[in-house]
């Protein structure tokens, strides 16, 4: 009888602290506003967190989706100064594409609307994987609106290793998304299935990656308009390296360069010497230990403690 009430009181025990988890996580979500934002012939989703006068954007990577910072928000939403906002990309999850262009300066013009929409000032870009080429061109295109810079486990199109990459085996995804209508063809119907491949194949924490991790982000990708403009990140690869080797004004505000130990890091040191050659003075780099590219996911702590730090720079 005392086993079985000793039991019993057990499971009790499990249940409350399993209901106080879940009400800590509805809580840290219910910080977190998912919103549409229209202008002109577009619309862009985002989430938002945050009321301060100093602006954080961040910009998710393929196959992913805003959904990516959800759970690292609300540890940065702890500092009160901040409004963040982590918008969808063109051509995904509620954004739309207008006039189908992919290049990553056009992409930067949304994330240029949004600020100016949200009448944000002075903001800090972070972005992880594409949205690093993303926030790279745009702070090239509005330097004036910009005061820091995180590029997030990417290379840069025609700078640094970029030759070298994309001509091995790493970077076979390159060419495979590069085959239009064939990838669409292949991959519709089977995201997850595909994303899985990937993202596991590139992490190294991949219990990180978990089945719900993979369904949500594929989600943003459910039709084929969605999954092709994905693709078309990938194809528009050539502009970007044009626009990137021609943009040489110089760039004083704060840049962060983060490679994890197992995808970026051995490039950093390229990298900045190469954006150091385009007039990029202030540049910090960082790694992320024994985590594979999708940094965010596998080492959410020591990417926040990195954000965190940048952002205490800046404003300093």
């Amino acid at each position: 009888m005392k086993k079985s009430i000793l039991n019993l009181s057990a499971v009790v025990v499990f249940l409350l602290l399993a209901i106080q988890s879940i009400n800590s996580q509805i809580k840290e979500n219910n910080n977190i506003s998912d919103k549409i934002a229209n202008f002109d012939s577009q619309q862009i989703h985002y989430l938002q967190s945050g009321s301060g006068t100093n602006a954080l954007v961040l910009l998710h990577g393929w196959p992913e989706s805003s959904y990516m910072w959800k759970h690292i928000i609300p540890k940065l939403s702890k500092d009160k100064s901040l409004t963040i906002i982590a918008p969808d990309l063109r051509g995904i999850n509620g954004s739309t594409a207008p006039e189908d262009k992919f290049d990553k300066a056009s992409m930067a013009g949304d994330i240029n609307k949004l600020v100016e929409h949200l009448n944000l000032d002075k903001v800090i870009v972070v972005g992880h994987d594409i949205g690093g080429m993303v926030a790279y061109a745009y702070a090239r295109l509005y330097p004036k609106n910009i005061v820091g810079l995180g590029i997030l486990d990417v290379p840069l199109p025609g700078l640094g290793t970029w030759d070298e990459l994309i001509k091995t085996e790493h970077a076979w995804h390159f060419l495979f998304h590069n085959q239009k209508p064939l990838a669409e063809n292949l991959v519709i119907g089977n995201q997850e299935e595909y994303f899985r491949f990937f993202m596991h194949g590139h992490s190294v924490n991949k219990k990180a990656i978990d089945n719900n991790v993979i369904e949500e982000h594929a989600r943003a990708y459910t039709t084929r308009a969605s999954l092709k403009a994905g693709f078309e990140w990938y194809r528009a690869f050539s502009d970007d390296a044009l626009f990137n080797i021609t943009h040489t004004a110089v760039i004083d505000f704060p840049v962060l360069l983060v490679g994890a130990q197992y995808s970026m890091e051995s490039s950093l040191p390229e990298m900045r010497k190469s954006l150091e050659l385009v007039g990029v003075n202030s540049i910090t780099t960082a790694t992320v230990a024994e985590s594979g590219h999708y940094i965010v996911e596998e080492k959410p702590d020591e990417t926040t403690k990195l954000i965190i730090d940048f952002i205490v720079k800046v404003n300093n």
